[in-house]
């Protein structure tokens, strides 16, 4: 479409405004995907069959954020890849809720829990990376 309206544009001031790329928002693309993953592993504990769901929302969500990144949007800035250890911490985060909520599960249901070390593991991780 971005080709069309610039060739049916007889200003150059329309060609300006119809060639105009709007800048990607990586971090509330970032941010809308780590709750979308976070409401999802809070869920599949007790409904797994949310996953397929999931898995089908971050295939399409991949396939048009690449898409849009290439042909559509424009980088507005370079940060040298300063968003991602925010990304990661924030990843971290969302793993660590999940298991808290598997030990209160596994808590209530009142089989031994064994996901402690994982949690452990986590959180150190978590501490020694950042």
């Amino acid at each position: 479409m971005l080709w069309i309206n610039r060739y049916l544009s007889n200003l150059r001031g329309e060609q300006f405004i119809a060639s105009y790329r709007p800048a990607y928002d990586y971090p509330v693309n970032a941010a809308s995907d780590l709750l979308i993953a976070l409401i999802s592993l809070v869920y599949a504990v007790q409904f797994p069959f949310i996953l397929i769901f999931t898995f089908g929302y971050f295939v399409l969500s991949c396939a048009i954020n690449v898409h849009n990144v290439v042909y559509v949007n424009c980088p507005p800035y370079e940060s040298d890849g300063a968003l991602w250890p925010r990304v990661t911490t924030q990843l971290l985060a969302v793993l660590v809720v999940f298991q808290l909520v598997m030990i209160a599960l596994l808590a209530l249901s009142g089989t031994n829990a064994y996901i402690l070390p994982l949690i452990s593991i986590c959180i150190t991780f978590t501490y020694v990376m950042w």
